[in-house]
C-alpha cells in the first residue's frame, strides 16, 4: 500500500453545515483585533505565511437561564481548538467578575483538562484557583442580564505555517445553574464564530497559501430509466455562491446551461453539500455535462466534463464499509467491486488535503480489504473519499466509482 501524508478534517452529509445551534442563552460578539504574519494579509489574494500571530476577544451583552443570570465560563472548547494553533491569555488579562468577590481567571489546557473543564479560556473563580465548584457572575437586570462592566475577554494564538488552511476562532459562552458547576443543562452553551477583523474584516485569517471558496470533491452520473441522474460533492464556505449545470448533447458545440443550484450562506465557515438532481429531457445519445462554479465576487471555475452514454446504464456499485467508529491510528477498509485496488483521499474541514494513496487488498475474500494508518491525524472529523480507477476525471468521461464516508479520529 502506498500512502503519502498532507493534512485533513471532513463531514459529509446532504447540506450538513459545520454549525452548531445555540440555546440562546448569550448574547456577544467574536472579533479578531490584530493579525501580524512574516509576510502577507491574511486574505483569499494575499494569504499571512511564516510565522503568524493574531488576537481575538469576545464582548459578552448579555445572559440569560430560565432559574439564574449566572455565567460561568467563557472559552475555546477543546473540539473547536484549530490544529497547530496555540493559545495563551491575551491583552485584556484577568479582571473581576461583574457581580460578587469572585474573579475570571484563565485557564490553560493543561489545568482544563485536570479540572475536566471544556476548553481553555475565562471562568469565574472565589480565589481558591479551582473554577469548577464555584459559582459565576451575574449581570444586572433579570430576567436577561447584561454585562456593561465587563471588559473583552482576549486570547492571543500563534501558528506556523503548514498547509494552506482558513483561522476562524469560535467562543463558547455557559452559565453554571444553581450547582456551582461549569454547565447547565438548560443552557449547554452557545458558540460565537468570529465575524469581524482579519484579513477581510470578516473575522478569518487565510494562512499558507490559496484556498478556494469551494472545492468539489465529487462529480459524476449514470443513466437510468430512460433519464440522466447527476450527483456531485462540494465542500464550500460563505464566499462561495452557486452552481449552474450545463449541458451538451453529442450533435451540439456548445454548452447551455439548464439549472441553477444557490447554496446556503447564512451560515460562516465551511461546510460540506452533496446534490442530485435529474435531467428531465429523454437522452437520445451521448450528454455532455459540466458546472460552473460561481463565487459570490462574480469570479467561477468550470469542472471537468463528464458524459453518459443514452445506451448502458452507468450506475455507481462501490460499495465501502470503514471501522471503527470512532478509531485511533489506523481504520480498516472493507470494498465491494470488480478491482481489488482502491483509491483513498482525506480532506480537512477547510477542504485540504491530509492525506492519500492506493489500497492493495490484503485478502482473497468475496470483498476486498486493506488499512489505512490515520496516527498523525488530529482528534477530530474527517471526510474520506474512495475512488476506483484513475482519480481524476478526464473529458470524456470514464465510468468512476466514487465513495465519500465521514469518519471520527479520536
Amino acid at each position: 500500500m502506498k500512502f503519502f501524508k498532507a493534512a485533513l478534517l471532513f463531514i459529509s452529509a446532504n447540506f450538513l453545515v459545520i454549525h452548531t445551534s445555540n440555546s440562546q442563552c448569550a448574547s456577544g460578539v467574536t472579533y479578531i483585533t490584530k493579525v501580524t504574519s512574516t509576510t502577507g494579509a491574511g486574505t483569499y489574494d494575499d494569504p499571512a505565511l511564516g510565522q503568524i500571530e493574531f488576537e481575538f476577544c469576545f464582548k459578552l451583552d448579555e445572559f440569560f437561564e430560565s432559574q439564574t443570570n449566572w455565567v460561568h465560563g467563557i472559552f475555546i472548547s477543546f473540539g473547536d481548538l484549530q490544529d497547530g494553533v496555540t493559545y495563551e491569555l491575551g491583552e485584556s488579562g484577568e479582571q473581576n467578575t461583574q457581580h460578587g468577590p469572585r474573579k475570571w481567571i484563565y485557564i490553560d489546557s493543561l489545568k482544563a483538562k485536570q479540572f475536566k473543564l471544556p476548553g481553555v479560556g475565562f471562568y469565574v473563580d472565589d480565589f481558591d484557583g479551582n473554577p469548577k465548584n464555584n459559582y459565576g457572575d451575574n449581570g444586572k437586570g433579570t430576567p436577561r442580564a447584561t454585562f456593561p462592566d465587563l471588559k473583552p475577554f482576549c486570547f492571543k494564538a500563534k501558528y506556523t505555517c503548514g498547509y494552506p488552511r482558513i483561522l476562524r476562532p469560535t467562543i463558547t459562552v455557559t452559565g453554571d445553574g444553581t450547582t456551582g458547576g461549569w454547565s447547565n443543562p438548560a443552557c449547554p452553551g452557545d458558540e460565537f464564530t468570529s465575524t469581524q477583523g482579519g484579513g477581510n474584516n470578516s473575522g478569518y485569517i487565510v494562512v499558507c497559501g490559496t484556498v478556494l471558496p469551494l472545492q468539489l470533491l465529487s462529480f459524476s452520473g449514470n443513466f437510468e430509466n430512460q433519464r440522466n441522474y447527476l450527483n456531485w460533492t462540494g465542500l464550500a464556505d460563505e464566499y462561495f455562491s452557486h452552481y449552474e449545470l450545463e449541458r451538451r448533447f453529442s450533435h451540439e458545440k456548445t454548452f447551455v446551461r439548464i439549472e441553477t443550484f444557490a447554496i446556503k450562506s447564512e451560515y460562516s465557515g465551511s461546510f460540506v453539500h452533496e446534490i442530485d438532481y435529474m435531467d428531465p429531457t429523454i437522452p437520445q445519445s451521448t450528454t455532455y455535462y459540466r458546472l460552473k462554479m460561481v463565487e459570490k465576487d462574480h469570479t467561477y471555475t468550470y469542472s471537468s466534463a463528464i458524459s453518459i452514454a443514452a445506451s448502458k446504464s452507468l450506475k455507481n456499485n462501490l460499495e465501502v464499509k470503514i471501522f471503527p467508529q470512532p478509531a485511533d491510528q489506523l481504520i480498516s477498509v472493507e470494498w465491494t467491486s470488480k478491482s481489488d485496488q482502491l483509491n483513498f483521499e482525506i480532506y480537512n474541514i477547510d477542504g485540504k488535503l491530509c492525506g492519500y494513496g492506493s489500497l492493495k487488498s490484503e485478502a482473497q475474500k468475496n470483498f476486498n480489504s486493506a488499512d489505512i494508518p490515520i496516527h498523525y491525524l488530529p482528534v477530530g472529523s474527517y471526510l474520506i473519499r474512495f475512488i476506483e480507477g484513475l482519480a481524476t476525471v478526464s473529458p470524456e468521461f470514464q465510468v468512476q466509482q466514487i465513495k465519500v464516508i465521514k469518519f471520527t479520529k479520536k
